[in-house]
């Protein structure tokens, strides 16, 4: 079996080849981690010899390759951005979100650089981009350039993309992640997983499509709705895998591809792996990712920290922006960009203290690293976190930030060898696929180029309004069926007892006729 895959696979590759394409990637939009999530699909595509594009609001690192083109155009995460999806809570962080989505999909259609990017009206064969992951207006660009859609997506689907694709999102088992709960919910917290994912149904079919047609109307009015063009979208990659996220019901094109950021080649710089070898105790690799800046953290749960790592044996690598970290403890290493997979893979690497991003639990999960979860900021981070320790890779450390908590929790996981077996458990699942996920990837963009859109995976649910897919009509009209026989019910219950006190009535009367003829005679 494998080696016809392999044989499928070759012939694959010696197609893609020969019939270089043009790809069109387009996502100029707000969040850091979406691109860099693909770009070892981009640079594999690009040596393939398929000539790339890629319009982006940021410039991506390693997308050197001669047939990649990159346009800068949108708008990046702003400072003020950040600060706002930290500090509100959910209901308004999804309105923020919404908003924003609305203001730069405006602002995007509205930029001189879009405009000429159209006038120059060049040619593609598929349009790779994000259209379910708050930038719905780019599946207008797509339709404009009558282009077949490759749908990239960088987490497992959540609400907000199933809705729109007409999916099924089964809230009784799969937790929404707004939310912060694992997929083991108690009964309350399914109730409140399936009235938030409701809610949100009919939040974007009452607001959120109709503010985003209306925008996609004033600039393309030659368009149909949006409901009449993500049926363009037949494939999406899934940055997903079962041994981090649950497994939940998926139409056939919609394809995991999740350790596309983990890279093949691994390479330390020279005196940090001299540094990590020397270390007899093992190193503690601390990081909370790229969105948060470690110098803005509150200054008592930093002392806290340093005040553990003080007393540790282990050496710690820390992330950390700034020049100097006054009360730097002897054995913490400060380094502004941590190469961290190739960390992870180091074999003095004992655990990872990290904030919750996907990303690092899935290379964690990949070198079988134990994890300890703190200080989870924004989004998904807080589930992640909840179902990290669920699956048991580590522990979630919520607090109260004193130096005896922190350290007893640091304790438990580089200890209790549980941590590393259910983790190096995991791993095994990762990675036991017939293809890697870069292989599968390739496949499925070119299975898109070659069949000009691939309709033939397509759900009939695209096609269906939010409330049929939820069978809500059929579920209204069985319960005013229902009603209307209790109704009837009762009418016929009632004209039964006036009939019956009536039938009384006339025997009433019959009897006392015959009573008084017997006292006459």
């Amino acid at each position: 079996c494998n080696g016809m895959l392999r044989t499928l696979l070759l012939l694959g590759l010696l197609y893609g080849i020969c019939h270089g394409s043009r790809i069109l990637v387009f996502y100029p939009g707000a969040s850091t981690s979406l691109l860099p999530s693909f770009s070892q699909l981009f640079q594999e595509l690009a040596r393939r010899g398929h000539q790339l594009t890629v319009v982006t609001a940021y410039k991506l690192r390693g997308l050197e390759e001669q047939n990649i083109t990159q346009l800068l155009m949108g708008h990046p995460l702003s400072h003020d951005d950040v600060k706002n999806l930290l500090d509100l809570s959910l209901l308004p962080n999804i309105n923020y979100l919404w908003q924003m989505a609305f203001t730069h999909c405006e602002s995007l259609f509205q930029s001189a650089k879009f405009k000429e990017f159209l006038r120059a009206n060049e040619t593609y064969d598929l349009f790779i981009g994000s259209p379910f992951y708050y930038y719905e207006c780019s599946i207008a660009v797509a339709h404009h350039l009558k282009l077949p859609v490759l749908n990239i997506y960088s987490n497992r689907l959540q609400i907000h993309a199933t809705h729109l694709m007409g999916h099924d999102f089964p809230s009784s088992y799969v937790a929404e992640f707004n939310l912060h709960f694992s997929h083991k919910m108690n009964f309350w917290e399914r109730s409140l997983n399936s009235i938030f994912c409701l809610g949100y149904s009919v939040g974007l079919s009452m607001y959120y499509i109709p503010q985003m047609n209306g925008i996609i109307k004033e600039h393309f009015p030659h368009l149909p709705p949006l409901q009449e063009m993500l049926p363009q979208i037949s494939v999406t990659l899934l940055n997903t895998n079962l041994a981090v996220h649950p497994s939940q019901p998926r139409f056939p094109g919609i394809i995991p591809v999740a350790g596309l950021t983990i890279p093949q080649k691994l390479k330390l710089p020279k005196e940090l792996e001299q540094w990590m070898d020397k270390s007899e105790s093992g190193v503690i690799l601390f990081s909370l990712g790229s969105n948060i800046k470690m110098t803005s953290m509150a200054p008592e749960v930093l002392e806290v920290i340093l005040g553990v790592f003080d007393s540790l044996p282990q050496r710690i690598l820390m992330k950390w922006e700034g020049d100097e970290l006054d009360g730097k403890p002897a054995n913490v290493r400060l380094i502004k960009w941590i190469p961290q997979t190739a960390v992870l893979a180091h074999p003095k690497c004992r655990m990872m203290i990290m904030h919750g991003g996907l990303h690092s639990w899935m290379e964690a999960v990949h070198y079988s690293v134990p994890l300890l979860g703190i200080l989870p900021s924004f989004l998904d981070q807080f589930h992640n976190l909840a179902e990290m320790q669920e699956r048991g890779h580590g522990l979630y450390f919520k607090g109260p930030w004193t130096q005896n908590n922190f350290h007893s929790a640091i304790n438990e996981v580089l200890h209790n060898y549980k941590y590393r077996e259910r983790i190096q458990a995991a791993s095994k699942i990762f990675w036991d696929q017939p293809l890697n996920p870069l292989q599968t990837a390739v496949f499925w963009t070119e299975y898109v180029i070659r069949h000009n859109g691939s309709s033939h995976l397509l759900s009939p649910a695209f096609t269906l309004p939010w409330y049929q897919v939820a069978l809500l009509d059929i579920i209204g009209v069985l319960l005013l069926s229902v009603l209307a026989l209790v109704l009837l019910f009762r009418a016929a219950l009632r004209a039964f007892r006036r009939w019956l006190l009536d039938y009384e009535y006339i025997i009433f009367n019959k009897f006392l006729r015959i009573c008084h003829k017997l006292k006459g005679n």
